[in-house]
């Protein structure tokens, strides 16, 4: 057990001590208020600086998202039309041969059924049934010739003008 004799004089002495302190700095204080509304004034300073800074950072993170946001959906928006793009080349091609060539070999109506199925897959739904409709027209027309004999281009007409409605619509081209 520890001896408490030796530690009373020294506590004695810590005490006069720290009345001396109080004394005098309660010589530099004018009055008890003083302290009070410099607690009160501590306490809203740090309240209105961790308010700010809260909104400050939600602000930041609001901004970061809604960039990462934008960023996607110009991502989404180039494979739309990396894909309407290639889909189109193949189209075009199908529609020269089925045209002009009696000869008309299968890679290239396997060309456009890829590109199709490519594009299905990125493209919104508003895009599915105008793609699905040409995609259709224009494999009939390559395995069987147009109805009632009619040009090619008369009988793709309205099924490549809705396409290219909805291609556009889908790219954000609609002015």
């Amino acid at each position: 057990m520890r001896s408490t004799t030796g530690s009373a004089p020294q506590f004695e002495g810590a005490l006069a001590t720290l009345k001396r302190l109080l004394r005098n700095s309660a010589a530099t204080l004018t009055d008890w208020h003083d302290v009070t509304w410099l607690a009160v004034l501590g306490t809203l300073l740090g309240t209105v600086i961790g308010s700010v800074s809260t909104v400050l950072s939600n602000s930041l993170a609001s901004r970061a998202a809604r960039r990462e946001r934008l960023a996607s959906e110009a991502q989404r928006r180039e494979a739309r039309r990396q894909a309407i793009e290639e889909f189109l080349e193949a189209a075009q091609e199908v529609d020269r041969v089925a045209s002009h060539q009696e000869d008309r070999p299968p890679e290239v109506i396997h060309r456009l059924w890829l590109r199709n199925h490519r594009l299905a897959i990125v493209a919104s739904n508003r895009l599915q049934d105008p793609l699905k409709e040409f995609v259709d027209a224009l494999d009939t027309s390559f395995w069987e010739g147009t109805p009632d004999g009619r040009p090619l281009w008369r009988h793709l007409h309205k099924p490549r003008d809705r396409f290219g409605l909805a291609a556009r619509t889908e790219l954000n081209f609609n002015d």
